[in-house]
């Protein structure tokens, strides 16, 4: 049960911030389709995911299948390595997109993304370093 509250916390804090960045978008940013389009996903994957902890909190059957299945190696073996799959192709992806934003002379762009792939980088070795003096 303690899994499922911290993952309905995040979702719902994902959720809520969804909401408030849509807010933002429509009065501050004059209404951008891209923002907006981004923050209707985030808030509705979010909201499904919110129902979805419902629905199994409140089924014994599902919440032990649940719990069962957040312990399983197998499950956070696949999780980890979709992350850290994500991360690389992330990193790459704007590697490249800074290669064709110098090739346009977009140096502001190539400065921003820049500075993206470096806090990226530096979250993700501090990260590793912390989990291995953890583990």
């Amino acid at each position: 049960m303690k899994i499922l509250k911290k993952k309905f916390v995040l979702h719902g804090i994902i959720a809520l911030v969804g909401i408030a960045l849509f807010i933002v978008n429509i009065i501050k940013l004059g209404n951008n389709k891209n923002i907006k389009w981004l923050t209707l996903s985030f808030t509705a994957i979010s909201i499904r995911k919110l129902i979805q902890f419902i629905k199994i909190s409140k089924n014994p059957q599902m919440l032990k299948e649940f719990e069962i299945q957040q312990k399983e190696e197998r499950f956070n073996w696949i999780y980890e390595k979709s992350g850290n799959f994500t991360c690389l192709v992330t990193i790459l992806a704007e590697v490249i997109a800074m290669f064709i934003l110098a090739l346009l002379n977009q140096e502001i762009m190539v400065n921003i993304v820049g500075v993206i792939v470096v806090i990226q980088g530096l979250i993700y070795i501090l990260t590793y370093y912390y989990l291995c003096k953890k583990y």
